[in-house]
Order: structure tokens, then sequence, then C-alpha cells
């Protein structure tokens, strides 16, 4: 690109569960924070991956990166300003998901691989639209919602015992004769 380096702002970001600080270009033409930059070589740094290899592959992509990448000026706090390479930031989830996480550091593998498995399941419901609720399995390690969930139980019989605010006893049956309520008695 061919603009002023000062108009290039460097900023940083803190990637959640990952605890790696994420340089990110700011270039003149970003509008939005998907359109900003993000600086492949201390990244790689930071994952214990050899930076040289994740740039080649990312030059010679003919799919995920073609259009997604430049080189352009990053200001490092030792350095100044030095050309380095940079891919927009809504192509995050692709840099990731080529990393073999054998090839990371240890503390950072299961983490890698948990951001893998949510951008496979980010695709699957993608492809499959309002279905995937439907045949996708459970994902065990999903967020839980607050929603209620419908539970068959044989119910026998039960019993709850407690007493209101005021101290008057209260018990609770539920039975498959029916439910009831009995008021003012220990039982």
């Amino acid at each position: 690109m061919s603009a002023p380096t000062e108009l290039f702002q460097t900023k940083t970001y803190l990637l959640p569960g990952l605890d790696i600080r994420l340089m990110l270009v700011h270039t003149p033409d970003v509008r939005q924070p998907k359109d900003m930059w993000f600086v492949v070589t201390p990244l790689c740094e930071a994952l214990g991956i050899v930076a040289a290899r994740q740039r080649q592959r990312i030059k010679v992509d003919t799919h995920h990166f073609v259009g997604a990448w430049d080189e352009l000026p990053v200001k490092y706090a030792d350095v100044g300003y030095r050309n380095s390479l940079c891919v927009r930031m809504e192509k995050i989830g692709a840099f990731f998901n080529e990393i073999n996480p054998n090839k990371v550091l240890s503390k950072f593998a299961g983490r890698l691989v948990e951001i893998q498995r949510a951008a496979e399941r980010a695709a699957a419901k993608a492809v499959l639209g309002e279905d995937a609720q439907f045949i996708l399995p459970v994902d065990e390690k999903a967020p839980t919602t607050a929603e209620p969930v419908l539970v068959s139980v044989d119910l026998i019989r039960a019993e709850i015992h407690i007493k209101c605010v005021h101290g008057t006893p209260h018990c609770i049956i539920l039975s498959p004769e029916g439910n009831h309520i009995v008021v003012g008695e220990e039982v």
C-alpha cells in the first residue's frame, strides 16, 4: 500500500483463552473491526510455531487468503516501523484452523483444538441451517442456555416438606394419583 506510515496505527488485542497479545493494524480503509489486519509473525512466535512457514503458506494459498493479506508497515516498540505480513481480521478463523495443534506450545494445544472444533461446528451449522439443531450431535462443551430441558421421569411418589415464611408447615405430595398440598399439619 502506498499510504504514509503515520496513517497505519498498530494496536493490540488480548486473545481470550490464549493470553496472547494480538498485534493489529488499523489502515485508512478500515471502517469496521473486521476490516483490521492482524500481524502474522508475532502471533506465530507467541504460539511457538515457525513464522516463515505460516507466511509462506498464506502467500501461496489459492483459496482462504487470496486478497486477504498484505505487507504493511507495523510499528514495533523496539525497532519502529517494519513491513510485516498481515491478514484481514475476518480470516483469523481460517488462520487458526490451518495450524496443527501438535506444533504449538503445549500450553496452547488444548485451546487451539477447542477453537478448531468451534469453527468446524459453526461451518456445519452454516451448511445445515435451521436443521443443524436436529442433525448435529449435542455439543457437550457448548455453554448451557437458560431454556428448560424436558426429561421423561417415572414418578412413584415425592414429598416436599417446607415451612412458609410465617412458620406454617406445608407438605407438597406428587404422586401418580395426583398432586396434593397439605397446609398446617406436620405430615
